[in-house]
């Protein structure tokens, strides 16, 4: 398992579900025929939420670790939107005949859930 450390704190994240993230990005391109832009678009959505996708897998399906992401004071229009991109791929991930379809579903779930408790 790879770590990434994170420029705003010291602490380590795994990177393995953000090489997954990204994974889905590419297959989702690929089948769906979704235009290169678009898909630098999703890419960058994944990077950007690298702290709630960097945590373990029981962390990374609670609202919580989502609602964090824009509760910081540095938040802004951005982060909600890398929220909306990566849920967007997680769900279309769990729609599909994967192994873990119902993690992704749950991630995408997750998300959904932070962005409604926003409002």
């Amino acid at each position: 398992m790879g770590e990434i450390k994170t420029k705003r704190e010291s602490r380590r994240l795994s990177s393995t579900l953000i090489d997954t993230g990204l994974e889905l990005v590419a297959k989702r391109s690929e089948i769906e025929g979704v235009s290169k832009d678009t898909a630098k678009r999703h890419a960058a959505a994944i990077r950007g939420v690298v702290h709630a996708l960097g945590g373990t897998r029981s962390r990374v399906i609670k609202p919580g670790s989502w609602v964090a992401l824009y509760a910081r004071s540095d938040s802004t229009s951005t982060v909600i939107s890398n929220m909306k991109f990566a849920a967007v791929i997680f769900e279309w991930a769990g729609c599909q005949q994967y192994e873990d379809s119902k993690f992704y579903s749950d991630i995408a779930i997750a998300i959904r859930t932070a962005l409604a408790v926003r409002g």
